[in-house]
């Protein structure tokens, strides 16, 4: 006999009865559907910090004389620079020639210095436009990053965003709904450096690309210096580009090589998975 509780296997005596359903699961049971997007934030940090190699040399008969221009050259750019940067020297060196005149042998002292002025950024371009206008030569400037900066938490929140926000919008096309998060990871760097030339440092380049971020005052002192290399090589307006290539060939070459001065960058980047459920 055989009921719907119950399955009998032939034999004298044994019967196995079944009177709880099966909690075993199922192998065609559906797992829940899931979706994975991706969102990225970057941004573009300037350096932390330029430094500039400055240079003195005086040649004169009288060497408290060369003494005395070298301390007025060291106390005009000490004052050029105020506050806003640090500034140090090497010891002078001293040198004597002797030059021979109509049998007559004459002594001159000669003083060579070098100074180094490191400047933070903020101040980047009020220190070497006041260089420039006070005519204190200066090399190509070298810029340096703070290495133990570290990655904005903001970059966080809006990767994460965008891949929840990418995610919806998937959903919303088929008519679905995000459920329970259940699965996040990222990706974060802070390693790739690019330059950016000068003269072409400009807001309608740079600032209005969502991806870059700069600081506006830092961007400034950049702006800035640029402007005031370009007003002392004679730069007219927004067409001297066509200038003629005389008047060019009057320009201080080593002034003109500053708007040749690359700019680095370093570029922080998160990346975020996102994996959510999928309401139906």
């Amino acid at each position: 006999m055989t009921t719907a509780n119950s399955v009998e296997i032939s034999g004298p005596t044994m019967v196995i009865k079944e009177t709880e359903p099966c909690n075993r699961p199922h192998a065609d049971e559906q797992k829940p559907m899931a979706i994975t997007a991706k969102g990225k934030a970057r941004r573009a940090l300037l350096p932390d910090e330029a430094s500039v190699k400055i240079s003195f040399k005086v040649t004169d008969p009288i060497k408290a004389l060369v003494e005395s221009r070298y301390r007025e050259w060291v106390m005009k750019v000490s004052e050029i620079i105020n506050e806003m940067a640090e500034l140090s020297f090497s010891t002078p060196t001293f040198s004597k020639q002797v030059k021979e005149v109509k049998g007559k042998e004459t002594y001159t002292t000669s003083l060579q210095a070098t100074g180094y002025i490191h400047i933070p950024i903020e101040n980047f371009g009020k220190v070497l436009v006041s260089l420039l206008e006070e005519g204190i030569d200066f090399d190509t400037p070298n810029f340096s990053f703070d290495e133990g900066q570290p990655l904005d938490p903001n970059l966080y929140q809006e990767a994460s965003f965008t891949a929840k926000q990418n995610a919806e919008a998937l959903l919303t096309g088929v008519g679905c709904q995000l459920g329970e998060l259940i699965g996040l990871t990222f990706f974060d760097s802070d390693d790739e450096e690019v330059t950016h030339s000068l003269l072409d440092f400009s807001s309608e380049k740079l600032l209005n690309q969502t991806h870059f971020n700069y600081s506006i005052s830092n961007f400034q002192a950049f702006d800035d210096f640029r402007g005031a290399v370009k007003e002392k090589l004679g730069f007219r307006g927004k067409d001297n580009e066509a200038q003629d290539a005389e008047e060019i060939t009057d320009w201080n070459p080593e002034v003109l090589g500053l708007l040749a001065t690359k700019v680095p960058t370093r570029i922080q980047e998160i990346v975020v998975t996102v994996t959510y459920e999928v309401r139906v």
